[in-house]
């Protein structure tokens, strides 16, 4: 009877294990096996026929990336031909220049003094934009045309007046320009010669600096120097 119940119970473990090798086995192979889904792909990709759409959409897109295309009308120069880039210059504006400034021991103004001669004036100003002459009976006067000023030459080619006519011009007294005021003046060359509400006059020697005003805003409205006689 023992003998009968050993033998079973050795049975029934066989039983067991193989049941579990089994398991094991069918685990693995599960493990392995694709499931439905990616069996489909792999045979979508192995089987699709070479140069068919499948075939070629599928190494257009693992292979070859078409570039991005350029926001219209940049860098468009780059693809005209004949079209070369060509650098921008700047603007050029008129170099501003300084002048000494007006003194009793040396007036001048625009860096001219009366008796100056018209090479000198040439040399420091450069040829004239136009020039005309005013007809004088006795002494007739040749003036040169700058870009904010006028110089009169006389018969001897010697400097007969300077006149500023710009306010963007600085004349060389002591920064003073047209547009200023009569106070402005004053603080500029000190107290006049001779004021009234139409002029201010600064007399040397030789020359006289006028200064002529706008009697409702006080501004000065035109600079001249010119010479005089003792």
């Amino acid at each position: 009877m023992l003998k009968k119940w050993f033998s079973q119970a050795a049975a029934a473990g066989m039983m067991i294990t193989l049941a579990v090798t089994v398991a094991a086995c069918g685990g693995d192979n599960a493990a392995q096996s694709p499931s439905p889904a990616q069996a489909t792909v792999a045979t979508v990709k192995t089987t699709a026929p070479t140069g068919s759409p499948a075939a070629g959409t599928v190494t257009a897109a693992s292979d070859t990336m078409a570039p991005p295309e350029k926001a219209p009308g940049v860098n468009n120069y780059v693809q005209q031909a004949g079209n070369e880039a060509k650098p921008t210059t700047a603007a050029t504006s008129k170099p501003k220049r300084t002048y000494d400034s007006y003194t009793v021991e040396k007036p001048l103004l625009m860096g001219v003094a009366i008796g100056d001669s018209q090479d000198s004036v040439v040399k420091l100003h450069g040829t004239p934009k136009s020039h005309y002459l005013m007809d004088d009976a006795e002494d007739p006067i040749n003036v040169y045309e700058y870009d904010g000023f006028h110089i009169g030459l006389n018969p001897q080619k010697q400097v007969e007046f300077v006149e500023v006519a710009s306010s963007e011009e600085d004349p060389g007294l002591n920064s003073l320009r047209l547009g200023q005021t009569t106070a402005e003046a004053a603080k500029a060359l000190g107290k006049p010669d001779s004021s009234t509400d139409y002029v201010m006059t600064y007399k040397t020697k030789t020359t006289v600096l006028k200064l002529d005003i706008d009697t409702k805003s006080k501004t000065i409205q035109s600079i001249k120097l010119f010479g005089r006689s003792e």
